[in-house]
């Protein structure tokens, strides 16, 4: 052992023999003379692996510290020191031949009831939880012992969270429940696998019983979790399906969460295209509704289209259907669902499908819905309804003139003397319909003069007139 590191031994040994170790400042004390220790035992493996000599390993940390202070002095060193400084620590205690034992009770049973430096990683951040976990292991590796903090988290959990495939697999093979729920949030070890995309466990837990439909304690089970975060979605819920356990098919597609979601509305809130399309074949409730009543068809109109209809200016454009992904998805989703499919389906606002639609002014879903019967004259709680929305658009001569050409088309009559609650009927867009049935023979002025003296019925019968003239 070369003077240094005897040099820093010795002093750290009289400096733990000093210091009250319940003491933070004083802890921290001993913490840092342990880097110096740990530093210059660092420049002698250097030194010994460039000379290709054998590096003398005389220091054991349980020599120096009770296995409760190792876990305090990692646990600290989590909490104030830089990663790297962690890691040289962690490899210090690996390189050194520390390995965990647990306390045992009257009955010689292991302790488990005990908050590790694995615990306090797992509530780290997620990249650096990842390293140093996978390093933890190999100081913490009794797998017949999962210990467990005050919120119900174990070890178990945490390998299962932090893709420690090897430590999943070595507690399962001492009969680790794979179904074991983390307490504080109800998660099972396949919710915690799930939502960090870690393909191979999420196949271990399966095979070892796992229940994909076991939900937590906000209501969403392992596809919930799949649908909302995991950046492998399509992938893992294809492996729920395939690879779960024969009691616990079919795995429950439809399930909704404490606000209403299933796995097919987070799909889509979330962009998985191809994750969405892949449930859709596979639901058999199209019409379920979340808290806000919004069914899977609310959101898809909803979604803001990255083709849009940019093109509709053009003076050659057309409403016809521009089959971009979005609208093949909407065209899918009526497809499949044929008549199960209520196209006017209410959210708490009153608003259907066809209102959201509008609003995001997806004209061709707008359309597609129309011609699959969507009824342009329900209004939402404010009284506005479909019209109101396309005479607000840039383009109302057009897109009144497709919605009566496609309601003529079903014999459905069009209400076009609906008020909304601010008191607007047609009157608000009559002038330029007005000036398109006079073709612009008289001035602004003289043409709101004689709209001001005009009734309701009027203003109604100038601006259909001047639709159907289109």
């Amino acid at each position: 052992m070369s003077q240094d590191v005897q040099r820093c031994l010795r002093k750290l040994e009289i400096i733990r023999r000093r210091i009250d170790w319940e003491v933070r400042n004083e802890r921290q004390m001993f913490i840092n003379q342990l880097d110096d220790l740990i530093e210059a035992w660092t420049e002698q493996a250097v030194i010994s692996k460039r000379q290709k000599t054998e590096l003398e390993l005389s220091i054991k940390l349980r020599d120096i510290l009770e296995p409760k202070e190792i876990d305090e002095v990692i646990i600290d060193s989590l909490k104030s020191k830089s990663e790297s400084v962690v890691r040289v620590l962690i490899q210090f205690a690996i390189e050194t031949d520390y390995e965990d034992e647990p306390d045992f009770n009257e009955d010689a049973g292991p302790l488990v009831r005990r908050i590790t430096p694995i615990h306090h990683s797992a509530r780290g951040r997620s990249g650096l939880r990842r390293i140093l976990i996978a390093e933890l292991f190999q100081i913490y590796r009794r797998f017949d012992v999962n210990y467990i903090d005050v919120s119900g988290l174990t070890h178990f959990h945490v390998a299962c969270m932090s893709g420690c495939d090897d430590a999943v697999e070595k507690f399962l093979e001492h009969n680790q429940d794979p179904n074991c729920v983390w307490r504080e949030t109800g998660d099972s070890p396949l919710h915690l696998a799930s939502a960090y995309g870690n393909m191979r466990i999420v196949h271990l837990l399966l095979r070892s019983g796992a229940d994909p439909n076991l939900a937590n304690k906000a209501g969403s089970t392992p596809l919930h979790v799949i649908c909302r975060e995991s950046l492998k979605g399509l992938k893992m819920a294809v492996w729920l399906f395939e690879a779960s356990h024969e009691k616990y098919r079919p795995v429950q597609v439809d399930a909704q969460d404490e606000v209403g979601n299933t796995p097919l509305h987070l799909a889509l809130h979330c962009g998985s295209k191809d994750l969405f399309e892949w449930l859709l074949r596979r639901i058999t409730k199209p019409n379920l509704a979340d808290v806000e009543g919004w069914t899977p068809l609310h959101v898809i109109c909803d979604r803001e289209d990255d083709e849009s209809d940019k093109d509709e200016d053009k003076e050659d454009s057309s409403l016809s259907l521009r089959f971009n992904y979005e609208l093949c998805l909407l065209k899918l989703f009526l497809d499949l669902h044929g008549d199960e499919v209520q196209v006017d389906a209410r959210d708490r606002f009153g608003n259907t499908p066809l209102h959201l639609a509008l609003v995001r002014r997806r004209l061709y879903a707008a359309e597609l819905l129309l011609r699959r019967g969507a009824d342009p004259n329900l209004a939402n709680v404010e009284r506005v309804t479909p019209l109101h929305l396309i005479c607000q658009h840039d383009h109302t001569d057009r897109l009144v003139a497709k919605l009566f050409q496609i309601c003529d088309a079903r014999n459905q009559p069009v209400d076009v003397d609906a008020w909304d609650d601010k008191g607007a009927l047609c009157r608000r867009w009559a002038m330029g319909f007005f000036l398109q049935l006079i073709h612009y023979r008289l001035p602004i002025i003289p043409c709101q003069m004689i709209l001001d003296n005009l009734e309701d019925e009027d203003i109604c019968n100038i601006c259909v007139a001047s639709c159907r003239k289109n």
